[in-house]
């Protein structure tokens, strides 16, 4: 009876005690360093960048469609792989759950 109520409190006590850690630890953490706060260079500032971004528009779309089309083709190449070579060649959208 004993060791069962142990488990019992054990199991639940854990996942407390633990989040309780991180949030100790968390609450340590200063998010910028002292040196950046006390630099008089950046007082003031909203951009380390100057103000302008360090890339244009036209990069940050190419990126965006870049990354998607490569990700696309990924997956378009694998299922054709996948229907090639597997014994069950149907592909119903039952595969992508």
């Amino acid at each position: 009876m004993f060791s069962y109520l142990y488990y019992i409190l054990s199991e639940l006590t854990f996942p407390v005690l633990y989040t309780y850690y991180i949030i100790f630890i968390l609450q340590q953490i200063d998010v910028c360093p002292p040196s950046w706060e006390e630099d008089p260079q950046y007082q003031g500032m909203e951009s380390y960048f100057g103000g302008s971004p360090p890339l244009s528009k036209a990069v940050g779309y190419l990126v965006v469609i870049g990354f998607g089309a490569l990700f696309s083709l990924f997956t378009t190449f694998i299922v054709f792989l996948d229907k090639k070579f597997s014994v069950n060649a149907t592909i119903t959208s039952e595969q992508f759950k």
